[in-house]
């Protein structure tokens, strides 16, 4: 054999049908937080892909002996010798080198380090873990689904809920599709000195009952995105029937627990991951350039009398706010906090920046010291604009009142500190209140589909008739 490496062998070296996988997965989780512009999306997409490259190679290289010993892996190249030790691992370094490079030339850092995680994860602690412990297939799920968090950190930098939320789903779903399989090659598992449930369990007596219960908690899970927003019922329908085809499969399973069963599960579940994802992209996609309406917020609160001092010294109370005219983005935070307040005042700022048709006003919690003059010097502090943007203070009971029964966010005002917690606390939502007084949304700040949700419900509010 030469040191010239052997094409059809690196190529199956780096199982493309997984490889494509998890591209799609990046994909989806880079389109789904619908980012301001496309340009990381090529670098996401060749950096995952090496990156997966290289974790698939690496990983042959550290199981050669056991695809040795198993039929279904001994046409693996480094079996066979179309390609040398030398050879594999050098790909793989280069890969892992070139993939992580991209990544951090043209996304975001915590795309780098997810990615740079999933492969440490992978190949340090799973690889090793399937010679050891039945248990391995739950931690070699977090790597399999961490690619959609580095899409979505590729888009804004951040984890929105609904990454999160997908993040569960593709955890979940790798479950019964990997025991599935472990059940099909059980003999070939044990052969090659790998602990896998089947070898466990050689009569499929507990997974028979198993199956359907994992492939029921990926429906359940499925239905995350709808409750969260902001997928509706293109995504819902679509995640619906393709999960009632899977869990017949499991149902199946469970009836007759044979190997062509466990193949018709796996057939399933192949084809149930790229179904919803696609949906989802594309219902997520739908929701954002939809038109929206104001009929279709709901009414949360109505806001009670309240009487405060703004950062003049003038009072503002309840008749200012539903005043009829432009709707109000409002958060509670203290002029001293070096904690959350600082990225959500950061965030109140971008949005007034960006020209988002709404006045803001952020409320302190800390009466005793924010007074109007601090007020005013937290404003300017952040160059926020005067004409947009007002801060209030009050005494304890008209905070109270209005955080806790208004908004219906919890507040501590400092009144009666309790030794041991803070004296401060504050909600980390945006609330959205119409020009009628009445509390239409809340948002969490950090979110780029709830910033993005917000935009659209301020839209709607001023569209409205008669607003």
């Amino acid at each position: 054999m030469t040191d010239k490496p052997d094409l059809p062998g690196l190529l199956a070296m780096v199982r493309p049908r997984i490889t494509l996988l998890v591209g799609v997965q990046v994909a989806a989780g880079f389109l789904l937080e619908r980012p301001d512009s496309l340009a990381p999306l090529p670098w996401l997409v060749a950096g995952t892909l090496l990156v997966s490259a290289a974790g698939c190679s690496l990983n042959h290289w550290l199981e050669r002996d056991a695809d040795a010993r198993m039929e279904r892996t001994r046409g693996r190249p480094l079996v066979t010798g179309a390609l040398s030790a030398r050879q594999v691992v050098g790909f793989g370094v280069a890969a892992l080198v070139a993939g992580l490079t991209l990544l951090a030339i043209g996304c975001r850092p915590l795309t780098v380090a997810l990615q740079a995680g999933a492969a440490l994860l992978y190949l340090g602690v799973y690889t090793p873990l399937k010679r050891r412990t039945s248990t391995n297939t739950w931690v070699g799920a977090i790597p399999g689904a961490i690619p959609v968090l580095a899409g979505a950190a590729a888009a804004h930098g951040t984890l929105s809920r609904l990454s999160l939320c997908v993040f569960a789903l593709i955890f979940l779903w790798q479950l019964p599709h990997f025991f599935a399989i472990a059940s099909m090659y059980r003999e070939q598992y044990r052969s090659g000195g790998m602990r896998m449930l089947s070898g466990d369990d050689p009569g499929d007596v507990l997974l028979r009952w198993q199956l359907p219960l994992m492939v029921m908690s990926v429906l359940l899970v499925s239905i995350l995105p709808v409750l969260v927003g902001p997928a509706r019922a293109l995504y819902a329908t679509v995640a619906l029937l393709a999960g009632a085809g899977f869990l017949l499969s499991a149902f199946g399973f469970r009836a007759r627990p044979e190997r062509a069963q466990a193949r018709r599960v796996v057939v399933a579940s192949v084809a149930y991951l790229p179904l919803v994802l696609g949906a989802l992209v594309v219902d997520v996609g739908c929701v954002e350039h939809s038109a929206s309406d104001s009929s279709d917020l709901p009414v949360l609160s109505s806001l009670p009398d309240f009487e405060l001092t703004d950062q003049g010294g003038r009072t503002l109370d309840r008749r200012q706010l539903a005043d009829g005219g432009d709707p109000w983005v409002v958060d509670f935070i203290f002029t001293n906090c070096s904690g959350v307040c600082v990225p959500m005042t950061q965030r109140l700022v971008a949005l007034q920046d960006e020209g988002l048709p709404a006045r803001f006003l952020s409320v302190t919690v800390d009466p005793q010291r924010d007074d109007p003059a601090t007020l005013t010097a937290f404003r300017t502090r952040y160059a926020g604009d005067p004409g947009k943007w007002k801060l209030a203070t009050g005494s304890h009971d008209m905070l109270e009142e209005l955080g806790q029964k208004g908004f219906r966010l919890p507040m501590e005002t400092g009144r009666t500190p309790i030794e041991g917690l803070p004296g401060l606390a504050h909600s980390e939502l945006f609330a959205l209140v119409d020009g009628q007084g009445q509390l239409r949304g809340l948002y969490e700040y950090s979110d780029s589909l709830a910033m993005d949700r917000l935009r659209r419900d301020v839209a709607a509010l001023r569209a409205a008739p008669g607003r």
